[in-house]
């Protein structure tokens, strides 16, 4: 990989993860795409393989949740990009640093690291590994990545601050400049996004490339690349004839796993991506990110696919200016940042917040509300690495008002308040962390023991108490630090809440 600026190499790379076990007598390896790949590794030049004493090999594949590029898969994942310095990295024109996706399953990698078996219920909902002690289970488990990587070309002065630029900026203004037109064949690389566009005269072409789910203004990669014989290539100019170039096939797939979901959806593709089209087939009527005749494409798509969010973005957007200060004075927008108000508010869901003056006169028992964090919480934020900026709040639910006494933290870290259960759902329907941090909060809570709440202290706790750093943690909330109430829940659309009695 480049370790200099100006370095840069074409690389195509397979990736498999298998659950091994360790084996004294043999070395193994596991196909990939039809090929037997053996654990190895290069010293001077020349290949040795691997000692064979306590050598891992593979007992079975683990399975990919999406394929990369083609041949399909449903064990090795592939791609290709042109690898660089960070200075030059483009993703949009096949330029990275480095490059990845999460593709294999949680539950599955931990069942092979514990030697169980997750297909064979050896690992629960969260993907984690279980029953450690049924016959399945091997302390020897492990994981085994095998790999194979094809470097096309290396090259070296491809900066961006040379003239004429190289590097990113030569990559980015080569792209912005293609031709997409019938009289001259535009140029493909492994890795970087087109765009399909409408284009008069066309029609033909682009009802062919929908009915292969290849829509216009929906921005796809280029996984892999192939000549009309099958053979692996990373860029049409590596082809001399322009026949040659027409029949290079393509592997597509739509940048993002929400748009491949939107896709699916509302088009009802049944099949997994990517998608192999010729180079022939889409020459004339694509563009990239960075060509201007890719936007009014792109709007177009992005309203059929999702009209209410751009819609309602767009109407933000117009908003006037009077309305806007408005807004933003006394109501405002709230993204549910943790999972410490769930089931109730889950994490990213929006809410719509009030923040007209004196909201605590507002305020009875069991409601929601966004307060600004007290000095102790703020210490504990900050004390974990955490940074939080002047207009940061928080969103608990108000169980205790001024007067209120005998607060205590009882057995399994819940709250009485005046002897009695605190007031709202039942807060043991989330997930616990994995960690258990808040147990360790908990022992140093500076709200487990309060006799009676001042005239301007209220007690607030989060619906979820495995996670919720809360009163049990940093004490009394002062009255003047609650800002604002949620009037509504406003995303996700399935989910919406026209008020704000959560």
């Amino acid at each position: 990989l480049p370790r200099n600026h100006g370095d840069e190499v074409d690389i195509a790379w397979k990736l498999c993860l298998c659950s091994a076990i360790a084996n004294n007598n043999d070395t193994k390896g596991h196909e990939l795409n039809g090929e037997n790949v053996v654990t190895s590794s290069k010293n001077n030049g020349d290949e040795q393989e691997s000692k064979r004493d306590n050598v891992a090999h593979c007992t079975k594949p683990l399975p990919i949740t999406i394929s990369g590029g083609l041949p399909k898969s449903n064990t090795t994942w592939s791609a290709a990009m042109t690898f660089c310095a960070e200075m030059e990295a483009v993703e949009s024109v096949g330029r990275a640093t480095d490059w990845g996706s999460s593709i294999w399953s949680a539950g599955d990698v931990c069942a092979a690291l514990l030697g169980t078996n997750a297909t064979n219920g050896n690992a629960d909902e969260n993907g984690d590994a279980t029953d450690a002690n049924n016959d399945n289970y091997n302390a020897g488990g492990a994981l085994l990545a095998q790999g194979e990587i094809t470097v096309f070309d290396t090259r070296s002065g491809e900066s961006s601050f040379s003239f004429p630029p190289k590097g990113g900026i030569g990559a980015v203004v080569k792209a912005a400049t293609a031709s997409s037109s019938s009289s001259s064949f535009r140029e493909f690389r492994v890795g970087e996004v087109i765009v399909p566009k409408d284009m008069r005269g066309m029609e033909t072409q682009i009802n062919y490339l929908e009915q292969q789910f290849i829509y216009p203004g929906i921005d796809y990669r280029i996984m892999t690349m192939t000549d009309g014989e099958g053979n692996e290539i990373f860029s049409t100019e590596s082809l001399s004839d322009p026949r040659q170039k027409k029949q290079a096939l393509l592997a597509l797939r739509p940048c993002g796993w929400k748009l491949q979901t939107q896709l699916w959806k509302n088009y009802g593709m049944n099949t997994d991506w990517p998608v192999q089209i010729s180079a022939g087939a889409i020459s004339d009527v694509v563009t990239t990110r960075f060509n201007t005749d890719s936007a009014i494409p792109r709007i177009v798509s992005a309203f059929r696919r999702d009209w209410k969010t751009y819609t309602l973005a767009l109407a933000v957007a117009l908003t006037p200016i009077p309305a806007s200060l408005l807004a933003r004075n006394f109501v405002s927008f709230y993204v549910i940042p943790s999972a410490s108000m769930e089931p109730t508010l889950l994490k990213g869901d929006v809410l719509l917040v009030e923040k007209f003056p004196r909201v605590y006169e507002r305020t009875t028992y069991g409601d929601v509300v966004l307060f600004k964090p007290p000095p102790t919480l703020r210490d504990i934020v900050t004390s974990n690495g955490s940074q939080l900026s002047s207009t940061s709040l928080f969103v608990k639910r108000v169980v205790g008002l001024p007067g209120d006494g005998d607060i205590r933290l009882v057995d399994n870290n819940e709250v009485t308040i005046n002897s009695k259960p605190s007031i709202g759902p039942n807060r043991e329907l989330c997930a616990d962390e994995p960690l258990r941090l808040i147990d360790r909060l908990l022992e140093n809570g500076k709200g487990k023991d309060i006799d009676r709440l001042g005239e301007d202290e209220v007690y607030v706790l989060g619906d979820c108490k495995a996670v919720s750093v809360d009163s049990r943690v940093f004490g009394t909330l002062p009255k003047e630090n609650i800002v604002g109430k949620p009037l509504a829940r406003i995303w996700p659309l399935d989910r919406v809440k026209l008020s704000g009695d959560f």
